[in-house]
């Protein structure tokens, strides 16, 4: 007997051939199936990065749409407490050009019911109430005015001399 196969059987010389082309057999398909595993795990981490950067890309614009969002949101209440201060202040400076022009009114009436329609009674009182008003008009436009830079270069001293009383 040249090769002893399973348990208590001799193979004979015609057999080991075939048994050879078996095995052969064997070890092709288990190579094919090592490729073929080779090749689905490549596929399948290829896939997996395509979706890695996918949820990604997708992460960033919902994050960039939140922001979009909350920027919108901000812009609303800014310009909403802009509208309020606004109002408080026309509010506010209504008032105060009404004073003056009540007392002016006030006094012209009193002056056309006089009878000899002296204005040297009243004119003090009318400078002080279009004194007011201008005064009122000249902070209004000082107010609505932008403001201007000034630049000042720092002192080269304080420059060199500030990090040094640091340390």
């Amino acid at each position: 007997a040249v090769a002893q196969g399973r348990v208590g059987r001799t193979a004979g010389v015609g057999q080991v051939p075939r048994e050879l082309a078996q095995v052969g057999d064997t070890g092709a398909r288990i190579a094919a199936a090592k490729t073929a595993k080779t090749a689905r795990q490549a596929a399948l981490d290829t896939a997996k990065e395509e979706l890695a950067k996918h949820v990604a890309t997708r992460d960033v614009a919902l994050q960039t749409e939140a922001r979009r969002t909350q920027l919108a949101q901000e812009r609303r209440s800014i310009i909403e407490a802009g509208k309020a201060a606004l109002g408080a202040l026309t509010a506010g400076f209504a008032h105060e050009v009404r004073n003056p022009l009540f007392a002016i009114s006030s006094l012209v009436e009193a002056w056309a019911q006089q009878p000899r329609r002296d204005p040297a009674p009243f004119a003090e009182a009318l400078r002080r109430g279009v004194t007011r008003l201008q005064a009122l008009m000249v902070d209004l436009l000082e107010f609505g005015k932008p403001p201007t830079a000034v630049f000042e270069p720092p002192l080269l001293r304080t420059t060199f001399h500030a990090p040094v009383r640091a340390s």
